[in-house]
């Protein structure tokens, strides 16, 4: 029992053992199955898909083929268009080659008209300027031609002056100034001024003094200005002047033993000193002037009286509180008025004619022509060499930093520290006076002349026009700036008055007209250098 239990036991686990197997090799024929199945079908789909892409590699490859023979033909066509390309290059590399020559004709032609241009406007300036040259020489001319005219007709009218055809030489004379005046020139040139000098008729001389009249002075008082002549007759006398005239005041000192050469006022208390030859020196008080000038007559007052004990005496000058005066022999003097001490300051080695006190240093001219400069101490320096002929005058103007020389045989020098000298020639004989009016210099002589002096600005040289002359030796000349007047004495004892205002004696001229030119005379004397035009009515400047 126990064997068929066994027995069915075992067959049970062999039937177990198989249906294992069985139902193994089952899972694993069906699992196998299912494996090729798939397999199957994922050869399918592949086998499929392989359709799909070979028929798309066909589709492709047909593509290909098509975009194959269209690249060809594309490239056909970019060759052509390369083709084409390179021969438009070339053709616009001609084309700008072409265009960079014309730019470069351009550019040369552009600088040719800009060179063109420029030189047209250089021509164009040149002509210009050519034209302002030719209008400016033309004016020029037109100027020279009226100032030239001016001469000639101031000549003309001293012809006519001095014929006694005063009318004709009236307009003639204030034709020559209008002209010299409106073109600018030189009014003092000798023929224009000498003209209206002497038709003017505004010179007067006066015989006033016994004998020479050997100094004059401006002084003021109370305002006003009064003329003092001092003659070697020992006569003093004060004027008060008056338009192209002087009237007689007083007579101050009228003694024929004294002989007096010089007169100073001191620029501290406005004494008047005189002095004599022969070293005697008055003192006039500027109060006691005052009075005087103020009555009719000196009623014989005395003034205090100091002596040089030397003669031959000649120059005042006041320096550092003392009055200087020098002798032929060369001495010089000093004198404290107020205590009336007097000493000899110094002693020239040679004969002086001159002296004068500038610049805190008194100044000494002496025979040999030689300058020198004495200080305070007494102590000399030459600061001019000697010219050969004797210092006859010496000078200077305030309110200028120069010094004027005169010398015996009439050369006048400008002496100046920061320009050159200059020299004017033109008296013959020693010079006695020289003066400064309006920049102008006047020089008076023994020659008999007065002097004005004017720069010429087409030579570049000084001359001179005589505005004066005396028969006799002119000692002495002061200037009346306010009435541009100068004052003469001279060896004969006259006293003259002549106007160095060319306007003052253009007024008179004109004042003194009776008539205008005629048509007939305008045409001869001046022609058609100028429209006619009326003198007498003419504004006055």
């Amino acid at each position: 029992m126990k064997g068929i239990v066994k027995m069915r036991n075992l067959l049970f686990v062999l039937l177990l053992l198989i249906v294992g197997i069985g139902g193994s090799a089952y899972f694993y024929i069906w699992n196998r199955y299912e494996g090729q199945k798939t397999k199957t079908r994922q050869l399918e789909e592949q086998l499929h898909q392989a359709e799909i892409k070979e028929k798309e590699n066909l589709i492709t490859q047909r593509i290909s083929s098509q975009m194959e023979e269209i690249a060809y033909q594309q490239k056909e066509i970019s060759d052509q268009q390369r083709q084409e390309a390179i021969h438009q290059t070339q053709i616009a590399d001609q084309m700008r080659q072409h265009a960079e020559a014309e730019r470069e004709k351009a550019i040369l032609a552009g600088n040719a008209a800009i060179e063109s241009y420029n030189q047209m406007e250089e021509q164009k300036r040149i002509a210009e300027l050519r034209r302002e040259e030719a209008i400016q020489a033309q004016m020029r001319a037109d100027t020279l031609a009226k100032l030239s005219l001016g001469r000639s007709l101031a000549s003309e009218a001293l012809t006519q002056f001095n014929t006694g055809n005063e009318e004709l030489a009236r307009l003639l004379a204030l034709a020559s100034w209008n002209f010299t005046e409106r073109y600018g020139g030189d009014i003092f040139q000798s023929a224009v001024f000498d003209a209206l000098a002497t038709v003017s008729s505004l010179s007067k001389q006066w015989k006033v003094h016994q004998s020479a009249v050997r100094d004059l002075l401006m002084i003021e008082l109370n305002h006003r200005n009064y003329l003092l002549s001092a003659s070697q007759y020992g006569e003093i006398y004060l004027w008060k002047p008056e338009q192209n005239s002087i009237l007689m005041q007083h007579r101050l000192i009228n003694n024929p033993q004294l002989d007096f050469r010089n007169l100073l006022q001191n620029p501290d208390d406005g004494t008047l000193y005189a002095l004599s030859f022969d070293g005697q020196i008055y003192a006039i008080p500027q109060d006691k002037l005052l009075e005087i000038s103020q009555s009719k007559l000196n009623n014989g007052n005395a003034f205090p009286i100091f002596r040089i004990p030397a003669s031959g005496c000649f120059g005042l000058a006041w320096w550092d509180g003392a009055l200087y005066t020098g002798c032929r022999t060369g001495a010089i003097y000093r004198l404290y008025p107020e205590s009336g001490k007097c000493s000899l300051f110094y002693q020239h080695p040679a004969p002086i004619s001159t002296l004068l006190c500038y610049q805190n240093r008194l100044l000494v001219g002496d025979n040999q022509g030689a300058i020198y400069a004495i200080d305070l101490s007494g102590k000399a320096e030459q600061i001019e060499p000697a010219y050969g002929q004797a210092v006859s005058y010496l000078g200077t103007n305030p309110t200028e930093n120069r010094l004027t020389a005169g010398y015996k045989n009439g050369l006048l020098r400008l002496i100046r520290q920061d320009l050159p000298d200059e020299e004017f020639i033109g008296h013959v004989s020693p010079i006695s006076r020289a003066c400064l009016f309006n920049h102008t210099m006047v020089s008076c002589s023994y020659d008999g002349s007065v002097r004005l002096w004017a720069g010429n600005d087409q030579t570049q040289k000084v001359s001179s026009a005589i505005i004066y002359q005396s028969t006799s030796w002119i000692h002495a000349m002061v200037i009346d700036s306010p009435n541009e007047q100068l004052y003469i004495g001279d060896e004969s004892g006259s006293l003259a008055v002549i106007s160095i205002s060319p306007q003052q004696m253009a007024e008179e001229i004109r004042q003194h007209l009776t008539r205008e030119f005629t048509p007939e005379e305008w045409d001869y004397y001046i022609g058609e250098l100028s429209a006619y035009e009326t003198l007498k009515g003419r504004n006055r400047k």
